[in-house]
């Protein structure tokens, strides 16, 4: 029986001590949620409470769904959809159009519109522990799916907004708002919000996806004493380079002398890489880089029918230790217009 108790203790200590170590902490699981019908969620700051519950918004829901047959709930599983949590209007079959289709609507939406469906915004809430080994280190919270503008509130604190459909909504937050302990994330999704319009297949309802909600992974991530982040590629045939623009993240300011080797390889082969350029800096003069960088002869081209790609890393070393290493992806490619027609790598494809 000692034993198998002295294994026990060992086995979580370890599971503690990978959990420190562990630089990804996923946020999927059961999330509050509150539909903003008459967006007041802002001027009333639910940011800096408990998101108001379905019994408290009873009247609003009702003035809203203006007594229509509806589903609402206080938490929601994420990453998830509202029609797959049900929440909104209930839609229901009156007749099939043929056997076996059941989706045709009493009111003159579209027969493909789910089974309940909304275009409320909506706020979304949960509590997130910091680990130890976390503690007052900068840190992105990332939602890789949603439509709209996301606006995003740490412990009550506004962190910033997000938009786009194509790409993850990142937000960073700086050392001084993440110490070891309880936090409360908080996010208001606007699929409304019309400054950044967004329209397309994946979007729209007119191909029977309309949709809202956060799909995708949600998680969080912990950077290192110094990264490099928001890195860009610009190819150039011609050339045979690439310019990369990259800005730096840094947990503290420390002055100490930073190393940033770049290497690349041919994505497809997974060999080794080949360093192309080492660039040396002071951490007291860091700022936005922009350079350029030549790739190994030959160049290889990328074309739909020869989809090459190449594998850029990029490792920064502080006094000579490791202390980042990122990956990027990109193509050699110029997508161009001439005389009306659009070209590809100078050849015409339309």
């Amino acid at each position: 029986m000692k034993t198998i108790i002295i294994s026990a203790i060992c086995l979580l200590q370890l599971m503690s001590a990978f959990a420190q170590e562990s630089k990804t902490i996923p946020l999927d699981g059961s999330w509050r949620v509150a539909l903003d019908v008459f967006y007041q969620g802002t001027k009333k700051q639910w940011y800096k409470m408990e998101l108001p519950s379905s019994r408290d918004l009873h009247v609003d829901y009702v003035l809203y769904f203006r007594r229509s047959d509806y589903l609402v709930a206080d938490w929601m599983h994420l990453p998830g959809t509202m029609e797959e949590a049900n929440i909104g209007v209930k839609v229901y079959p009156e007749k099939a159009f043929s056997e076996g289709l059941q989706k045709k609507i009493t009111c003159d939406a579209p027969f493909w519109i789910p089974r309940t469906v909304t275009d409320a915004p909506f706020w979304i809430q949960r509590t997130v522990t910091i680990p130890p080994g976390w503690n007052d280190k900068a840190i992105v919270f990332s939602m890789e799916r949603t439509i709209g503008i996301c606006t995003m509130y740490w412990d009550g604190q506004l962190v910033g907004e997000a938009s786009g459909y194509e790409v993850p909504h990142k937000f960073e937050l700086n050392n001084s708002l993440t110490s070891a302990g309880d936090h409360i994330i908080t996010v208001f999704v606007n699929r409304n919000d019309k400054r950044y319009k967004q329209v397309g297949h994946g979007v729209v309802g007119e191909n029977g996806t309309e949709w809202i909600g956060v799909v995708g992974k949600i998680e969080m991530q912990v950077q290192n004493s110094i990264y490099v982040k928001n890195l860009q590629i610009y190819p150039n045939i011609e050339n045979g380079t690439i310019k990369a623009t990259f800005d730096f993240g840094q947990n503290s300011k420390q002055n100490k002398d930073i190393t940033i080797n770049f290497s690349v390889r041919k994505k497809k082969s997974g060999g080794k890489f080949e360093k192309i350029k080492t660039l040396k800096i002071q951490n007291e003069n860091i700022k936005q880089q922009s350079l350029d960088l030549v790739l190994p002869k030959p160049v290889e081209l990328w074309t739909e029918f020869n989809p090459c790609l190449y594998e850029l890393k990029t490792e920064v070393l502080m006094n000579d230790l490791s202390e980042d290493e990122s990956f990027t992806t990109f193509g050699m490619r110029k997508f161009a217009t001439e005389n009306g027609n659009f070209t590809l790598n100078g050849k015409k494809i339309f």
